[in-house]
C-alpha cells in the first residue's frame, strides 16, 4: 500500500513539547502515524527529528498530491518547495520545508510519496 514518509525537525528544549506538536498534527489531519520515532537530531543538537509514515487510500495521483499539499499546509502554511508531480511508471512527489526564523520552532520538514 502506498503512503507518505514524513521527516520533521523541530527546535525545542524538551522532547515532550515536540511530542505534543506531533500529536496535535496527527489529530488535525485525522490519521494514524505509523512507526513514529522521535530522536534528538545529531547534526543540530538543539533540534529533535520525528520520522513516521501515513498510509494512503487514494486511488489517483491527483488525490495523493492534493492530500499531501493539505498535510504540508497543516504543518506550515508558508515556505514549501515542491518537487513534482512527475509520472513515469510511478508517481514522484515531495514537499520540502526549511525555515531559519528563530521564532518558529518548525525548522525543516520533508514529505515524500512512497509507492
Amino acid at each position: 500500500m502506498s503512503g507518505v514518509h514524513f521527516r520533521i525537525n523541530y527546535q525545542v528544549l524538551q522532547k515532550r513539547k515536540f511530542e505534543q506538536f506531533i500529536q496535535k498534527f496527527a489529530r488535525e489531519i485525522d490519521v494514524s502515524l505509523e512507526n513514529l520515532i522521535i530522536e534528538r537530531y545529531q547534526k543540530i543538537p538543539e533540534q529533535f527529528q520525528a520520522e513516521f509514515r501515513v498510509e494512503l487510500n487514494n486511488e489517483s495521483g491527483s488525490d495523493t498530491v492534493y492530500q499531501m499539499l493539505i498535510w504540508a499546509n497543516c504543518l506550515s502554511p508558508r515556505g514549501w518547495s515542491i518537487n513534482g508531480p512527475h509520472v513515469d511508471n510511478n508517481l514522484v512527489f515531495e514537499c520540502i520545508y526549511s525555515d531559519n526564523d528563530e521564532a518558529n520552532p518548525l525548522k525543516w520538514a520533508h514529505l515524500e510519496f512512497e509507492n
